[in-house]
This record gives C-alpha cells, sequence and structure tokens, in this order.
C-alpha cells in the first residue's frame, strides 16, 4: 500500500508543480488532440493523424527490478546458488524510442520507431567462487559483481487504421513489422559465459522478426474517456544464435479526466502475459544465472499506472505534448526463477505540425 500512495502522491505533485508552470498556457477552445484526446504515455500506437499530418515524438522507459521470483513467491539467494554461479541483486532496463508519424489520408497513419536500450545488472556470487574469479569487476569485498550493455534496438515500422471515428469514439487497427536491428550478440565483461555473451535479458534485440497486430478503442464522455487496446508480438523465426523468444500478449484499458484544455490525469491497468522461449545460445551456460537458462522465462504480469498529460497551446511551445506514466505491479507469476518487478516509469514528448 505504501507504494501505491508513493504513486499517487508522485502524479498529484508533478500535477500541482506544472499547473504553476505552466498555468497561463491554459486555452478553453480545445481541439481533438489536446488534453483527454490520447491514451497514456505508456500505450503504444492508440493515437492516428489527419492527411498531411506530422508528428515527432520521444519516449522514456525506465523499468526497475529487484531481487528474485521463483513464480510468485520471493526466494532467497542461499536457495539460487544450490543451482547457479550468481544471483541478481538489481536490475535497471532503460528505453529511448524515437518516433516519426505521418498521416497519408484521414484514415491511415504511418509511423517508424528507433529504439536505443540500456542495460544494467548487479548479480551476488556464490561465496566460495568469489575467490576464484580474478579479473572480474567487484564492487566491494561482498562479492557482488556488475555488469552493462547498450545499444540501438529492433526498429519497428507500424501502419495504423482508423476504422471507425464518429460520435466520439474511434477503433484503430494496428499492423506492424519489427526488423531485427539491435544486437543479440552483444558481450559483458563481468558474464562467465563463453566470449562473454550476455544472458538473454541483457541483450538488445530479439533477432528475430515480428509481427505486431493491436486493435485499439475509446470513447469520449464530456471530459472523460475510456481507451482499451489488445495488443501482441509474434516472433516470427528463429535467430541466428538458435533461439527465439516467446511470443507476448498485451491487453490493457484506462480511463482519463480532462481538467482544462491543456492538463489530464489518467489510471491505467495492463495485463502482460509471455510465453517461455524456445531453444537456446550454445555460447551462454545454463549454470551462470537464472537469466541465462530459457527455462527462466516468460510469465504473466500485471501493472497499475497513474498519468498525467500536459498540452502547450500558446507561444512557441504550441502543439507540444509533454506526459508521465508511473506504475506498479500488482501481480507477478514467471515461470521458473525471474527477477522481481518493483516500478516502471514512461516520461514523453511529442510534436504536431
Amino acid at each position: 500500500m505504501s507504494i501505491l500512495k508513493t504513486t499517487i502522491l508522485f502524479v498529484v505533485a508533478l500535477t500541482c508543480m506544472c499547473n504553476n508552470l505552466f498555468a497561463q498556457q491554459c486555452d478553453d477552445n480545445c481541439c481533438s488532440s489536446q488534453a483527454g484526446g490520447q491514451p497514456p504515455s505508456g500505450v503504444m500506437f492508440a493515437s492516428s493523424h489527419n492527411k498531411g499530418e506530422w508528428m515527432v515524438s520521444y519516449r522514456y522507459m525506465n523499468m526497475m527490478m529487484s531481487g528474485n521470483l521463483s513464480g510468485s513467491k520471493s526466494i532467497p539467494d542461499q536457495q539460487i546458488f544450490q543451482n547457479y554461479i550468481m544471483s541478481p541483486d538489481k536490475m535497471m532496463m532503460q528505453m529511448h524510442m524515437l518516433m516519426l508519424m505521418y498521416g497519408v489520408s484521414n484514415k491511415l497513419t504511418l509511423m517508424a520507431m528507433l529504439n536505443y536500450n540500456v542495460q544494467s545488472m548487479s548479480m551476488n556470487m556464490f561465496p566460495v567462487s568469489v575467490s576464484q574469479m580474478p579479473g572480474m569487476d567487484m564492487s566491494s569485498n561482498n562479492g557482488q559483481m556488475n555488469g552493462k550493455t547498450s545499444g540501438f534496438g529492433d526498429t519497428k515500422l507500424y501502419a495504423i487504421y482508423k476504422l471507425l471515428n464518429k460520435n466520439k469514439q474511434t477503433i484503430l487497427l494496428t499492423a506492424s513489422i519489427s526488423i531485427p536491428s539491435g544486437s543479440i550478440n552483444t558481450t559483458d565483461v563481468s558474464s562467465m559465459n563463453t566470449s562473454n555473451i550476455a544472458s538473454y535479458t541483457m541483450q538488445l534485440g530479439s533477432g528475430s522478426f515480428e509481427f505486431l497486430p493491436a486493435l485499439s478503442y475509446q470513447k469520449k464522455f464530456g471530459n472523460f474517456s475510456f481507451g482499451a487496446q489488445s495488443a501482441a508480438s509474434f516472433r516470427l523465426n528463429d535467430n541466428s544464435a538458435n533461439y527465439r523468444l516467446g511470443n507476448e500478449y498485451n491487453v490493457t484499458s484506462w480511463g482519463s479526466y480532462k481538467w482544462c484544455s491543456w492538463l489530464s490525469n489518467s489510471i491505467r491497468a495492463e495485463n502482460i502475459y509471455t510465453e517461455q522461449m524456445s531453444g537456446y545460445d550454445h555460447r551462454i551456460l545454463f549454470i551462470t544465472e537464472p537469466g541465462a537458462n530459457p527455462i527462466n522465462s516468460g510469465g504473466e504480469q500485471i501493472n497499475i499506472l497513474a498519468g498525467a498529460d500536459f498540452y502547450l497551446t500558446k507561444g512557441l511551445v504550441k502543439r507540444n505534448k509533454f506526459s508521465v506514466e508511473y506504475g506498479i505491479p500488482a501481480y507477478q507469476n514467471f515461470n521458473g526463477i525471474q527477477m522481481q518487478h518493483h516500478a516502471l516509469l514512461y516520461v514523453g514528448w511529442q510534436y504536431s505540425f
């Protein structure tokens, strides 16, 4: 409950701060692209554009993890050390996303997205092994090892088609493809695998072509709006390292309230189910740590998120939107041993012209 209170206080505090900062930007003549007209920051491809309209946007995602779960229950390092040399302690996954959208017609919008990923992890080592690992990057004498990978991720191309747009409701159908431009051969000097190949969760891409369909719905009721989306990621082929990440399915719904033309707040719930990966990379040793073993992949997670959108309507910053969304897991049940998720942050900016 304390984490939930922290989430609410975070969004309220940010809203109050921006209320003072952008108060003079308020304009009662709001249009569909202003507050309340678009989904929360963490929802992808649930908006479209009119013919000839461009939009450039940047989105930052930070996923924070700490400790480990076996299924849905916490598991201590001592138990992990029965089968693995190292036990994950903390991990941070950051993604920088640059997107460009163009309205080909009033119904069809095209979008391209580039990713830059940064992943960092600290791991506790089996105590007996500490003195046997010369040359490793030890953060202190407590047997902790730090690892980091970074680089460009997979490139995604989207086509968003507006099936319905009347009575203040829209239905969008998205078909997209993910091109495996992110490396699956990333090395990590702290890795104990052959050739220092980083474990699966530290790689920059999936290595597979992916089909990403989605169906999105939004409805306005005065200052209140409701939305829902069903999306999936289907990995179409085994990658060059002879494995394939599991397909992923995401269902999310949200409600938002428009306080004035420049400000809205949202609350959202999402359910993510991921299948277990198939195959394995022979360069990655199963006994290194749980993330190096393919059986420790996939599972289900439910997140609750709160957000705020700020639309600037006058002056030099006209047609800019800033957004933030912060969430915590309400339920986690993973296959095997995986890191426990603690928080999720989205921060976004977009400009339409």
